[in-house]
Parts: C-alpha cells; sequence; structure tokens
C-alpha cells in the first residue's frame, strides 16, 4: 500500500497549523485569566478551560485536520477503491 500525505494539497497542513496556533492561544489566554482570579473556584475555572483549549482544540483539532488529508490508495476509503 501507498500512502499519500497530501491528498488535498496543502490547505489540510495549513488549517492544521492555524488551528493548533488558535488553539495555543486560546488556552494561553485562559491561562493568564489564572493569575487575575480572585477566588479557588474561579482559579480552577480558568485552569480547566486553558487545558481543555490546548489539549481539545489546539492538540486534537489539529491532528484531526491533519489526518483528513491523508489517503492509502489500495484500502478501502468511503465509495472508492484505488
Amino acid at each position: 500500500m501507498e500512502i499519500h500525505h497530501f491528498e488535498y494539497g496543502w490547505i489540510t497542513p495549513t488549517l492544521s497549523y492555524a488551528l493548533s496556533v488558535l488553539g495555543s492561544l486560546l488556552g494561553l489566554t485562559c491561562a493568564v485569566r489564572v493569575r487575575e482570579a480572585t477566588t479557588q473556584a474561579q482559579r480552577a475555572w480558568w485552569l480547566m478551560l486553558a487545558a481543555w483549549a490546548i489539549g481539545g482544540t489546539a492538540i486534537w483539532s489539529m491532528h484531526f485536520m491533519a489526518m483528513l488529508g491523508f489517503s492509502v490508495v489500495g484500502s478501502r476509503s468511503g465509495t472508492t477503491w484505488r
């Protein structure tokens, strides 16, 4: 089997990179709010949001978008055979 890393061209790696940068900025923004929080509940909330933004938005969505650009020739992918 042969793997094509850029099945849709440069759009998937570019979008993947943009999602990782935006998710990281969102996580860092939430982490800054942890220092400004006045109560323990607010600190926990902002820290949880920061972790979710970096782990869920930045890392997971970046990998998901990047994997959409992969194609394996000779395997079943949806309804097409190559």
